[in-house]
């Protein structure tokens, strides 16, 4: 197993990837965009045809929510992967067949003043399709705690 990593072993600029790549299929984007974003260019192929994305698109939050599962399974963090915010653009479509790869950087890092041994940091997650564009990013701030500062709550 790899060593986990905590707020004083990084820097900014510290980046990982996610272990797997992902393939959309049509039916589970679909199943989610039914339950949860039932717009008809998610949901129906027929009528996407004339939609703004001119086919069947992928929900932004379905394309978000794969890329932030990957990040919490493949995060190297050995503390829990608490979300502060979040901020989340999709600059390009997704489409059924596309297949997405996961990188991961950390932009900012600031030590608590008020809780010695904790802070937040923000991470910038990045989806990408087969072709290298990005198709999803979401800034996020994440709080996280120093490898001393873990290891004295785990004693207690």
């Amino acid at each position: 197993m790899e060593e986990k990593v905590f707020l004083d072993d990084i820097e900014v600029g510290f980046k990982y990837q996610a272990k797997d790549k992902y393939e959309m299929k049509k039916d589970e984007m679909i199943e989610f965009a039914t339950k949860y974003d039932p717009q008809h260019f998610h949901i129906n192929e027929e009528t996407a045809g004339d939609s703004f994305f001119k086919g069947l698109a992928a929900s932004g939050w379905f394309t978000n929510m794969v890329m932030f599962r990957r990040a919490i399974t493949d995060h190297p963090f050995g503390f829990d992967f608490v979300g502060a915010d979040a901020q989340v653009e999709w600059p390009a479509i997704v489409r059924p067949g596309d297949v997405l790869t996961f990188d991961y950087e950390v932009t900012e890092i600031v030590m608590s003043d008020k809780r010695p041994g904790q802070g937040r940091f923000k991470v910038l997650s990045s989806a990408y399709n087969q072709d290298g564009e990005v198709v999803c990013q979401m800034t996020a701030t994440v709080l996280g705690q120093t490898r001393a500062y873990f290891e004295s709550q785990q004693e207690k």
